[in-house]
């Protein structure tokens, strides 16, 4: 019935390079298994354009461009690369899809995969996710970008993200734009998420706008416990476009399901929040945490044109932000249930905050949302407070490292201070 233009079944040590590959119905290029027990390796993708396969999904992965899955009971994925592939346009569900474990299994006895890597790829313009991984261990998604997901009008109760991973183990997502990124209910149509089931994701310097939803999220539930997530250098603008999807912010914390978050930590990121209807940027609401990891915002800067900065709990600590906001009255944070609209009283009630301002962060063209990543816009002007006023978060936490350049490139302050706030150095 011609469901895919290329087909590899229970297939290992395949590449495949320099090709356009157009049609099928339910997928571009497919590939997957169904041997219980047999796994699969070196899977190459390289410089592909995929696009205009016939089908239109129903359900979100029901479907997609570049698919990879191994469906047999226990059979894996390994050795993974897509490098240089554009996936979409299309009405099928994904862009680029790996699921290295098989079939959704979701369960704490599942096989995962192991060495994924998405790189240089494009994918735009599907019904549902633009990139994702899942079910492995060392993954790295970088230098990509995505735009016009979730375009579906309706597929269901599960919602679409730009480029995100699900039970992806010590996994990297860096260096991409997502954005114009859509969702069919309330729920997601953000840039970048840190789904449940994952431990040890960094994301870092990625550039996300424009989008429904979110800037970035990380999530917890179905009694797994998300261990630490690593959100740094990453600049946001302009998201939360839809009303409906607004209330979750720019940065969204959330748990379900007996779900929970061990270690946030959130930092030297730089934020235009400009909402289509006023919300907080981060909203940690509805997140319970388990386990001794630090949880923390810190060195961030939110310049707003509404008021709302942050809705949080005494779970988290905040210090060495700055906030500024240029329309619609005081700023407004939010701590356990209390709104306050002065930083002395919301600092006086929750004792965090102590080195956070109130203040112009002084940035080159701080409402820039244009394609592309910035070079130049988001950096601070001379004089701004933001310069020298940040912390070294890493002081005091075993293992810990700020990594080892900015957004833009620079290096980070060699002796370990002197940083600045937010995502430029």
């Amino acid at each position: 019935s011609n469901q895919q233009v290329i087909l590899l079944n229970n297939q290992s040590y395949w590449e495949i390079n320099d090709l356009e590959i157009i049609g099928g119905v339910t997928y571009g290029v497919y590939a997957t298994g169904n041997k219980a027990g047999d796994p699969l390796y070196h899977i190459y993708l390289n410089n592909l354009n995929v696009h205009d396969a016939t089908g239109t999904s129903v359900s979100r992965g029901d479907s997609g461009e570049v698919f990879l899955t191994a469906s047999g009971a226990g059979q894996t994925l390994n050795d993974i690369l897509i490098d240089g592939v554009t996936a979409g346009p299309s009405n099928v569900s994904e862009g680029i899809f790996v699921d290295a474990g098989g079939a959704w299994v979701g369960s704490s006895a599942q096989t995962l995969g192991s060495n994924v890597t998405v790189e240089n790829s494009t994918a735009h313009d599907v019904y549902g996710d633009g990139i994702l991984i899942t079910e492995l261990t060392n993954g790295t998604v970088q230098n990509n970008v995505v735009y016009h997901t979730g375009l579906c009008p309706d597929c269901g109760s599960s919602t679409p993200g730009g480029l995100w991973e699900w039970w992806c183990l010590t996994c990297t997502i860096q260096n991409n734009e997502s954005y114009a990124n859509q969702t069919w209910n309330t729920h997601d149509g953000g840039d970048f998420d840190i789904d449940y089931y994952n431990s040890n994701n960094i994301v870092q310097y990625n550039y996300g706008h424009d989008s429904a939803g979110y800037c970035i999220s990380v999530f917890g539930a179905e009694n797994s416990v998300d261990n630490n997530s690593i959100v740094r250098y990453n600049v946001c603008s302009n998201n939360a476009q839809n009303p409906a999807n607004s209330y979750q912010g720019d940065v969204f914390l959330s748990t379900w399901d007996g779900g929970s978050l061990n270690g946030v930590q959130i930092y030297n990121n730089t934020f235009y929040w400009n909402p289509a209807t006023p919300a907080s940027l981060l909203n940690t609401t509805g997140a319970t945490y388990s386990g001794s990891s630090p949880t923390f915002f810190e060195n961030n800067i939110v310049y707003s044109a509404v008021p709302g900065m942050v809705a949080t709990t005494s779970a988290f600590t905040l210090d060495y932000n700055i906030y500024w906001t240029t329309g619609g009255g005081a700023p407004q944070w939010s701590w356990n249930g209390n709104t306050y609209t002065s930083l002395s009283a919301y600092r006086a009630a929750s004792s965090q905050e102590a080195h956070s301002l109130v203040a112009d962060p002084m940035l080159n063209n701080p409402t820039n949302h244009s394609t592309g990543m910035p070079t130049s816009a988001f950096t601070l002007q001379t004089g701004s407070p933001a310069i020298g006023a940040g912390n070294n978060v890493c002081a005091g936490i075993s293992g810990c490292t700020m990594g080892s350049r900015d957004f833009f490139s620079n290096p980070l302050p060699a002796n370990g201070s002197g940083y600045n706030i937010g995502a430029y150095q």
